[in-house]
Formats: C-alpha cells, structure tokens, sequence
C-alpha cells in the first residue's frame, strides 16, 4: 500500500468544484461497507477510477477515511472477492469452446 501513498496526482479544482468533489466523497462514504469492504450492493467491488477518486480525495484533504475505503476494498477483493466472482461469472455456462466443462 506504500506505493499508492506517494501517489501525486492532484484533483484540478478548477474543473471540478469544492462542493461536487465533497459530494462524490460522502457518497462513497454513506454507502461503504465497513464489515467487508466494497460499495453498496451487486456489484460490491467498484471500478478502478471510483477508487483512483478515493485516492486522490485522500491527498489532497488529508481525509484518513478515504485511504480506509480504498485498502479495506482492495484487501476484500485480494482476499477472495474477484475469485467468487469468476465461479459466479461461469458457473451457468454448461460449455465452453473445445468441450471445455465448467459446470
């Protein structure tokens, strides 16, 4: 997690106001699960550029509990998430090419 600290990309408020970026964050934050990471319901795990916002909240407002919402996601995710949601993905497809069997 070292490496995502020394991130220096910087949100541009110029483009962005103080209040859209302030809102974005607190929606990440009302609908994050803190028991097991991710975000809301199905799908749980976000993509990539909802946590690279998260990062960048993080460095630019010194906001502890965004970094939080980024390795509690990742560490859910590593720890098993992204393997139940290829056995999901596939486990309704009876056949694959070369009569490869899934089910």
């Amino acid at each position: 997690m070292e490496h995502i600290k020394r991130t220096d990309t910087k949100v541009n408020r110029e483009e962005i106001g103080e209040e859209e970026i302030h809102n974005a964050y607190n929606s990440f934050k009302s609908v994050f699960d803190v028991n097991y990471g991710g975000f809301g319901r199905s799908p749980k795990f976000p993509s990539p550029h909802n946590l690279r916002f998260l990062l960048r909240y993080w460095k630019n407002y010194n906001e502890p509990k965004a970094l939080e919402m980024v390795e509690k996601t990742l560490e859910a995710m590593y720890e098993g998430g992204i393997l139940i949601i290829l056995v999901l993905a596939f486990q309704d497809i009876p056949q694959m090419r070369g009569g490869w069997y899934l089910t």
